[in-house]
């Protein structure tokens, strides 16, 4: 499994950092995104992967990996050099050094602090994070037309860099899956995320 090695073609990364936790929305994302880039990659350019140590592989053993390091969050000078880095996740705390000069694509998924009601102080603090994200990035991804609305009203940002891309999902190869094992008498309600109450799993049991 090669790791990002400098030449004449155009260096890509994109951040799967957030693939350390499975079963949840951003590791979903990042995999789909990485086997379709893989899928539509041009000749003329080096695609990588950002990984934490034990996901590498996870796009092929053929794949470029970038190993993911605590220490890149105060040393970014330590990333390896690319042209374009992609940042995947609104909150992500990994980035080139600044004097790689490297094109940065930021995607924000949500902007749900602008919204929940929290106390004034850590609304503010996450307000500073993404204003210095979307200040840097040389090209925003919204993932909805709200999303897109809500950085545009609440931000100090070129709204001209902002692109709307839903979220997508590749066709699965395999179609038969199996029935789970065990009794289902009973009505159930049955999702696939993370648990937290933002996610409103309450209310699911008012729709039976």
């Amino acid at each position: 499994m090669p790791s990002l090695k400098l030449n004449n073609n155009r260096h890509v990364v994109l951040d799967c950092e957030r693939m350390r936790f499975a079963y949840n929305g951003l590791y979903s994302y990042c995999k789909q995104l990485g086997d379709a880039l893989l899928h539509q990659q041009p000749p003329n350019s080096d695609l990588a992967f950002y990984v934490p140590e034990n996901k590498k592989g996870v796009f092929g053993k053929d794949s470029n990996y970038v190993i993911q390091n605590h220490l890149h969050k105060f040393l970014p000078k330590n990333v390896p050099n690319c042209n374009i880095w992609h940042c995947t996740f609104q909150g992500s705390n990994y980035f080139p050094a600044k004097r790689m000069h490297a094109k940065i694509v930021a995607t924000i998924h949500d902007l749900n602090f602008l919204h929940e009601g929290i106390p004034a102080e850590m609304q503010h603090k996450h307000h500073q994070k993404i204003q210095k994200l979307v200040t840097r990035a040389d090209k925003i991804v919204a993932i909805s037309n709200f999303v897109k609305k809500d950085i545009i009203e609440a931000f100090n940002v070129d709204s001209d860099k902002i692109e709307v891309i839903y979220h997508g999902h590749n066709k699965p190869l395999y179609q038969n899956f199996d029935k789970p094992t065990g009794s289902f008498n009973t009505t159930f309600f049955f999702a696939l995320g993370t648990i937290n109450r933002k996610k409103i799993f309450m209310y699911c049991r008012q729709c039976f």
